[in-house]
């Protein structure tokens, strides 16, 4: 339980204790600005607007929070680590980011249901396949690697995760997430490489 805990809210630092190695070829790595980074920042824009223009506080304090923890989850590619802090806090915080977006996207389904907002059911969608997917299987994966290192250093290579098109990238993320590291971590399934079904059989 502590691990968990630890991968949830001080990852960096479990990094820089158990796979220094691996946490310097992160830190070498150079600044990625994508669109993904981006969105976040425009949802914020928006909902800022829209609380400015009136829209009701119920529905939008939950979309604001989840935008902002959402950026704070796709910061680290953008290397805030060169300016402010160390990398160990940044990880830590994209990390912790993405456990809070992934509570606001329950919060915002719920609220969704609760005042029937339809319009909101596609950005709980999104939000669901976008961001908590995503860190779900992050987390998993890299708990299996840190609670187990020799075991599951493999997984830090991403060419044993071969992917082609967005379906086929949803797919692996969905099953990852939800079937086949779940029972890896709960079950202690046996896991191997295996390119033909995305990097794990």
């Amino acid at each position: 339980m502590k691990l968990w805990f630890q991968v949830l809210f001080a990852q960096g630092y479990v990094w820089r204790d158990r796979l220094p190695d691996a946490l310097t070829k992160l830190e070498a790595e150079p600044k990625k600005i994508r669109l993904p980074n981006l969105i976040p920042l425009l949802m914020i824009a928006l909902v800022v607007l829209a609380l400015a223009g009136g829209a009701e506080w119920t529905t939008a304090i939950p979309v604001l929070i989840l935008s902002v923890s959402w950026f704070l989850f796709l910061s680290y590619p953008l290397r805030p680590n060169r300016r402010l802090g160390s990398t160990e806090l940044w990880i830590s915080v994209a990390w912790a980011g993405g456990f809070l977006a992934s509570i606001s996207a329950v919060v915002l389904v719920i609220t969704t249901l609760a005042t029937g907002s339809w319009g909101l059911l596609v950005l709980c969608v999104g939000a669901w396949l976008g961001i908590v997917t995503p860190w779900l299987r992050g987390v998993e994966a890299n708990y299996l690697i840190l609670a187990d290192p020799v075991d599951n250093s493999w997984r830090l290579d991403p060419q044993l995760n071969p992917r082609s098109g967005i379906p086929a990238t949803w797919r692996f993320m969905i099953t990852e997430a939800y079937w086949r590291l779940p029972r890896r971590i709960f079950f202690g399934a046996k896991v191997t490489r295996s390119p033909a079904n995305g990097g794990i059989g």
